[in-house]
């Protein structure tokens, strides 16, 4: 088992890059990306390594996904919310995930309403993008707790 923690996701996928037959060479890895998560995850999928499992953790007041994955040969997608916050994290009935999610649809709100200000019609396009992720996370928000925060 590697274990790479503390570096960002984009340094973590960068390692992982540099030399895919050597990393494949191992047979499980524990990955703690402290930002862009997102990143990792979308590197992983496009290699077809699978995350096996994903667990949240919260220090001071901070969120941190820690992936369990291994090598894999089935590359799959994964849409821009699984990216971002992790499909398992996504789908799991657990309390921290809800402040997690509380605090994207605050994030994303405020990019929604910079947005539908702008005078750019391709603004609005993106826009409308965002808020659809909103409504997706609220549905899990309603779903993991019965009603909302």
């Amino acid at each position: 088992t590697v274990i790479i923690a503390g570096l960002g996701g984009d340094s973590i996928a960068a390692i992982l890059e540099y030399d895919w037959q050597k990393s494949g060479s191992f047979k499980r890895f524990i990955l703690q990306p402290m930002s862009r998560a997102g990143v990792l995850r979308k590197c992983l999928a496009d290699r077809g390594w699978p995350i096996a499992e994903e667990k949240l953790v919260m220090e001071n007041e901070q969120y941190f996904p820690i992936i369990i994955s291994q090598p894999g040969s089935q590359p799959y997608q994964l849409d821009e919310l699984e990216a971002e916050i992790g499909p398992q994290i996504l789908q799991s009935n657990d309390k921290i995930k809800r402040g997690l999610i509380v605090s994207y649809v605050e994030k994303y709100g405020k990019v929604y309403r910079n947005l539908i200000r702008s005078t750019q019609p391709e603004n609005h396009v993106l826009a409308q993008k965002y808020l659809e992720m909103i409504q997706r996370l609220e549905v899990i928000l309603d779903a993991s707790h019965g009603k909302r925060y």
